[in-house]
């Protein structure tokens, strides 16, 4: 890793400036460790990892190493005094499906399947409903997926099927139930890349340490092992089964509840989530001499990269206005959702802010550690090695690591 911090330029940073002061990791608004669930979990194991570094738990702010929140909040990193903290302003710009959305349409990226933000763009919509109605082997079909700007954990997910004759009006009525809350609609991947017969998507995790001021000033990392997430029932595109979640959404939270994925068998794709590795062995064996194959990491690089890239002028902006102790102490690990279409192209389907950790089962955990054993030898430049029996450094257990983008 650190050879990876001086291909950017970093090592020039003092050691002093990077490197973790005595003092405590302060958790705010994530879930305290008293409560059960996804945050509690992550306190859990963000303490794990950080204790090897002789970091613990601080009650309050001030003096503190590291404040990990939901996001970013000027006050709270000033009360801390001029610690680390995990998010830049106005990261939202990713993590939030309007923003997100915008943000890619600015940048005419395409990795996204054509979008629309309603109720702004609802004429729009109507526009690309009335167009040829797409063959039936087409990647993108007539059904489309409408998501809640600001939701989560695959809370107010639809598929729905358009044909020309279908009125934006009645999909209208439907993000209705939102709220105040804006919506995206885009085009549905009718023909994803399926694993025994059930839809995957990757979690891949990407940690930013700068947007710099320019497009080559960006410092971010790809990290090289993921987690392989699936729907607990068989695809299908049948009209009835469009509102089950557990056959279209891969989200551990909505399928961890479905009662049938309770008799798969031991050692089944359908028990937990597989690693990222797995995955790319278990294609190997599918696609034998495909260069398609052989591009889908460059072409998942190139993804992150683009969309980064995409939001890079706002957050640096926002970045810009702090005091220059405070850019240098920002970092983000975003969750980038990625789906993979049968041809094996990869999708965006969201970026997340405040990625769950180690929820899924014991391979999250496990790569989820990993995981963050590297960022932190990032965010802190290795200063030391983290303490503890069969540890040969930081993010070095597994073989895996972020990985210097582009």
């Amino acid at each position: 890793e650190k050879a990876g911090i001086s291909h950017h330029g970093e090592s020039s940073m003092s050691e002093r400036s990077r490197s973790p002061r005595v003092g405590g990791v302060f958790f705010w608004r994530i879930n305290q460790a008293k409560y059960r669930g996804p945050g509690a979990q992550a306190e859990q194991l963000l303490l794990s990892v950080l204790e090897r570094y002789g970091v613990t738990r601080s009650e309050e702010p001030k003096g503190a190493t590291l404040v990990w929140a939901n996001c970013f909040e000027s006050k709270l990193w000033a009360s801390a005094g001029h610690c680390f903290i995990n998010h830049f302003p106005r990261s939202v710009e990713l993590s939030h499906k309007h923003r997100l959305c915008e943000t890619l349409m600015r940048a005419n990226c395409r990795h996204l399947p054509p979008s629309f933000i309603l109720p702004e763009q609802l004429s729009d919509f109507e526009a690309a409903l009335k167009r040829a109605a797409p063959a039936p082997g087409d990647i993108l079909g007539c059904h489309w997926i409408l998501k809640p700007g600001r939701s989560g954990g695959g809370r107010g997910v639809q598929v729905i099927c358009c044909d020309p004759e279908t009125s934006a009006n009645d999909v209208a009525a439907t993000f209705e139930s939102f709220g105040a809350s804006p919506a995206v609609v885009s085009q549905y991947v009718q023909r994803p890349l399926l694993v025994e017969g059930k839809k995957v998507d990757l979690r891949l995790y990407a940690l930013v340490t700068s947007f710099g001021q320019e497009p080559s000033e960006l410092r971010a990392y790809l990290y090289t092992e993921g987690l392989v997430r699936f729907c607990s029932e068989a695809f299908t595109l049948d009209p009835t089964q469009l509102c089950n979640g557990c056959v279209h959404l891969t989200n551990n939270e909505v399928n961890a509840k479905n009662a049938k994925a309770a008799t798969n068998r031991p050692g089944s794709a359908n028990c937990g989530n597989w690693r990222l590795s797995k995955l790319l062995s278990w294609l190997q064996g599918q696609f034998q001499s495909c260069s398609d194959l052989e591009d889908l990491w460059p072409r998942i690089r190139r993804l992150v990269v683009d969309v980064l890239q995409a939001a890079r002028p706002q957050i640096a902006a926002a970045v810009a206005e702090l005091p220059s102790d405070a850019q240098r102490r920002c970092f983000e690990l975003f969750g980038f959702d990625v789906l993979v279409d049968e041809s094996l192209r990869p999708w965006l389907c969201e970026v997340n802010s405040l990625p769950s950790l180690g929820i899924g089962g014991l391979e999250d955990l496990e790569v989820d550690r990993d995981m963050l054993s590297s960022l932190f030898a990032i965010v802190f430049e290795a200063a030391r090695k983290p303490e503890g029996p069969g540890r040969d450094g930081p993010g070095r257990d597994s073989g895996h690591c972020f990985e210097p983008l582009p």
